[in-house]
């Protein structure tokens, strides 16, 4: 399943929208955005820091997520979450994550 997911995932990395210039959008719309979160790092390896990367699941169908960890990034990866979760018609969470050990952990900064 781990693998169907990368590889479906892999040939919309590069079409992901910008909502903010910190702040990217994965949105597929196969229903499986949010469990992008298992391989987006694998996606974005080569530009990412080791595990630096924050996300936000707010529905099922859309994963946020910032390469950077500046107060900036953070609060505007927040705002855009809390956005989307109100909006949506089945949310998910709030909460921003990160990979800690490689797996989704709630954010706590």
């Amino acid at each position: 399943g781990r693998s169907m997911l990368f590889h479906k995932t892999r040939d919309h990395i590069d079409e992901a929208g910008f909502d903010s210039k910190t702040v990217h959008t994965l949105k597929v719309g196969d229903g499986f955005d949010a469990a992008r979160c298992m391989v987006i790092a694998d996606l974005l390896f080569a530009h990412l820091d080791e595990f630096s990367m924050l996300f936000g699941l707010p529905h099922q169908d859309v994963l946020l997520y910032t390469e950077g960890r500046t107060p900036a990034h953070i609060e505007a990866l927040r705002d855009l979450t809390r956005q989307a979760y109100a909006q949506a018609d089945y949310p998910l969470s709030r909460e921003l994550f990160e990979l800690s050990k490689g797996r989704p952990a709630v954010f706590h900064g």
